[in-house]
């Protein structure tokens, strides 16, 4: 039986990894801190519990472990990807590194953005170092001969993450506007593009690369195979809930003239770009995967999730959303008097 280690875990992206792995029959293990809870999988999967930077602590586990794969979703830093990649070197068959979509750089330089496009400089820091720990494994690869899959989720969410347009926190602020009937601010015209998937299927995606060698020297985008507006973002949690919503379309560059801190988190370096990246590499290697679960099945269960732990009930108090869409009304309003 091939046996898998992943570090980090179990998490937004890594529960359907975990649970793909084992409906495949393959025997899993975690390396994940102390902390991080794991006790509904403690009959099924084995745990060993550390920090990833204990470099002596993960080597006792691979080699108690011995796996054959290792799928690394908490490597963060280039220190940590070379730290890793030479303990691992000639002791597994298949390294898969997750970076992100985000080392492309924005505004895309192709849409849809394939693996190998042109890049363009990474927006933030969290993408510059992805990039910088994807060049240390393949200057790696190329010295050495490590087998080596690079995997760049798209935007996944889950039960507890979701994105809205201005903060990385933002889908429970979203949903209770939504709930409770008041405007959405969408920045733009609505028909800015957003990649979307659920992080159920993109863990399960990640889950097909484990032991499939065709795929060592490779790099895949993972997602939901299109996009969608950011009006349909919005549309797509409104519909969950049962309701219409109000969106209030007001342009980039008066969002960001604001210079308000929750504008300037997500606007400049994300969600002004249209985004769309080409899933046709993971769809040659893989013909017969199917995209079982919904946005909408997604959304709902974040909702009902976030509804149980009360999240939506802080979000009804009036925010800075509301402050720049009362105002933004009223100078159209005043506009043509």
């Amino acid at each position: 039986m091939e046996k898998v280690l992943l570090l980090g875990g179990p998490g937004n992206l890594s529960t359907s990894t975990i649970e793909e792995l084992l409906e495949k029959k393959k025997k899993v293990a975690v390396f994940t801190l102390p902390k991080s809870d794991g006790k509904d999988l403690e009959e099924k999967v084995v745990f060993y519990r550390g920090d990833r930077d204990d470099i002596p602590c993960l080597r006792a586990a691979v080699e108690e472990y011995q796996p054959d794969v290792v799928i690394d979703f908490v490597c963060f830093e280039p220190e940590q990807a070379k730290r890793t990649a030479e303990l691992l070197n000639s002791r597994v068959k298949q390294y898969i590194f997750l970076s992100t979509v985000d080392v492309y750089g924005y505004p895309l330089s192709h849409l849809p953005m394939r693996e190998y496009d042109e890049k363009r400089k990474p927006n933030c820091e969290y993408a510059e170092k992805k990039l910088e720990c994807e060049k240390v494994l393949l200057g790696f690869r190329e010295e050495t001969g490590f087998p080596l899959t690079i995997i760049r989720p798209v935007y996944s969410f889950g039960t507890g993450f979701v994105l809205d347009f201005l903060s990385r926190s933002g889908g429970v602020s979203m949903v209770s506007r939504l709930k409770n009937r008041r405007p959405v601010l969408v920045p733009g015209g609505g028909n800015t593009l957003i990649h979307v998937s659920s992080a159920y299927n993109t863990g399960r995606m990640i889950a097909q690369f484990a032991g499939h060698l065709k795929s060592v020297g490779k790099i895949y985008n993972c997602g939901h195979p299109v996009p969608m507006t950011h009006d349909q973002y919005v549309e797509l949690f409104a519909g969950v809930l049962g309701e219409k919503p109000c969106l209030v379309h007001i342009p980039f560059e008066h969002l960001m003239a604001l210079k308000m801190p929750e504008i300037g988190e997500i606007l400049p370096i994300l969600s002004r770009f249209n985004l769309f990246f080409s899933i046709e590499e993971f769809q040659r290697e893989f013909p017969e995967f199917e995209w079982t679960y919904s946005l909408e099945d997604a959304a709902g269960e974040y909702i009902e999730y976030q509804d149980r732990r009360g999240s939506f009930r802080e979000s009804e108090k009036e925010n800075f959303e509301d402050k720049i869409v009362r105002e933004w009304l009223r100078c159209v309003e005043g506009f043509g008097k």
